[in-house]
């Protein structure tokens, strides 16, 4: 083998260990080639080498483990501290419960509304931070929040509480199980249909769309709105219309819709 040659096989076979040494132990067995980019550089007249140059793929995929890590990181470290506190925990947990309790029975409205907020408001965030993969999506649309925040203000905490109402006074069977099951049908087609046409008609409102804009976003997602529901919320309203108490049953809904608000 010629000199050069094989000053060229030694450059490559050092240069390698080193771009693999940024990588992560799990993804050095996966890793693509279009993750580097090698490009030649002239050194002289008549000898070449060659210079690793990380490629905007290269950063993205260096990036993206390094983010999973620091919220494992931040995980791990959350659950060690309710570990070593869990006493304290539980009588934080204890007074929010009952303050809670006292809330949504004398102003059960203002209360639900204000959960719902903040559960679409929270929601909105991590789908634009967490769920989408696209770098774009790291900058924070404010404005899409609020708009969120302010549709679950107005359309599910007031409106999930007059239903839960109406649903325990008319809807009654020949037993339990028949009960309960009706009143599944009932949220999972008229009334997940019907929020889903406020929720719509109110986000297009607050952007300044046209009336026939919204409709048209309405009749856009609403079959693929429900189809997507009915694998999540009919095991949700199993447990809201049996187990949990009409003051909380907001309270829990709103916490499964932190993460569905995300996906959807």
């Amino acid at each position: 083998m010629a000199p050069s040659k094989m000053l060229l096989v030694c450059a490559a076979l050092i240069a390698t260990p080193g771009a693999a040494f940024w990588q992560p132990a799990s993804s050095l067995a996966t890793a693509r080639p279009r993750q580097l980019l090698l490009r030649p550089s002239t050194v002289s007249a008549t000898t070449t080498t060659q210079v690793v140059v990380p490629t905007a793929a290269a950063v993205t995929t260096i990036a993206r483990p390094a983010s999973r890590r620091r919220w494992v990181s931040a995980g791990v470290v959350g659950a060690a501290a309710v570990l070593l506190n869990w006493r304290r925990l539980l009588a934080v947990l204890s007074l929010a419960h009952h303050a809670y309790e006292a809330a949504a029975v004398a102003r059960p409205l203002i209360t639900k509304a204000s959960t719902s907020g903040v559960a679409y408001l929270l929601g909105d965030l991590l789908a634009q931070r967490v769920v989408a993969s696209d770098a774009a999506a790291a900058k924070v649309d404010r404005a899409r929040a609020a708009r969120s925040a302010v549709a679950g203000f107005l359309s599910l905490g007031p409106q999930c509480h007059f239903w839960g109402l109406w649903l325990d006074a008319n809807v009654r069977l020949g037993g339990p199980v028949a009960t309960l099951a009706a009143k599944i049908v009932l949220d999972q087609t008229f009334f997940a249909l019907y929020l889903n046409s406020v929720y719509c008609v109110l986000l297009e409102a607050m952007k300044g769309s046209s009336w026939r804009a919204a409709l048209a976003q309405v009749r856009a997602t609403s079959w693929p709105s429900l189809r997507s529901s009915w694998r999540l919320w009919p095991a949700v309203n199993a447990l809201t219309y049996s187990v949990v108490p009409q003051a909380f049953r907001v309270l829990w809904m709103d916490f499964i819709e932190i993460g569905w608000v995300a996906v959807l």
